[in-house]
């Protein structure tokens, strides 16, 4: 008889939506994917603009804005790096403070339900010093806002896990 010996496995297990924030943020954040299924089907048209999205839309209102395409997606919008990552996009699944905040310097979806072509001049992937990013607007003076503010206290989740 064959001896089996257990193939050992480093895979690391990942924190899901459900284990890191309330049900009101999961239904906020699933309803929003929802409503871009009606948007991907009816209202995507009202926000592209001839060349999109090889081509900007505008000039860049701040300096340190990059025009991004992700090819395999075909789309493109503004990003703002603060950290010292290369503007590549994490395909690990790696939640930050909100469902719509993730650990990765590009952008993993296209920003949606954009109601106008006007609003691709303004949003932006803003990512923080720790490779953090999420999507908030430019205004026309080049300031910045984001949506989900970064708690103070907040720890990284990830990092607490994996340390497990």
């Amino acid at each position: 008889m064959a001896k089996i010996y257990q193939f050992p496995t480093q895979r690391q297990k990942r924190l899901g939506l459900a284990d890191l924030f309330s049900p009101e943020e999961v239904n906020t954040y699933k309803k929003y994917f929802t409503d871009s299924d009606d948007w991907q089907q009816s209202g995507k048209d009202q926000a592209i603009y001839q060349g999109y999205p090889w081509m900007t839309p505008c000039e860049p209102v701040r300096g340190d804005m990059v025009w991004y395409v992700n090819e395999k997606l075909g789309f493109g919008t503004w990003v703002i790096n603060k950290s010292s990552a290369n503007t590549v996009e994490n395909t690990d699944l790696v939640w930050g403070w909100s469902p719509f905040v993730r650990k990765s310097p590009a952008p993993i979806h296209e920003p949606l339900n954009l109601t106008q072509k006007e609003m691709r001049h303004h949003i932006v992937w803003i990512v923080d010093e720790e490779e953090y990013g999420q999507y908030g607007l430019v205004t026309n003076k080049g300031e910045l806002w984001v949506p989900h503010p970064r708690p103070v206290h907040w720890r990284d989740h990830n990092a607490a896990y994996s340390n497990l």
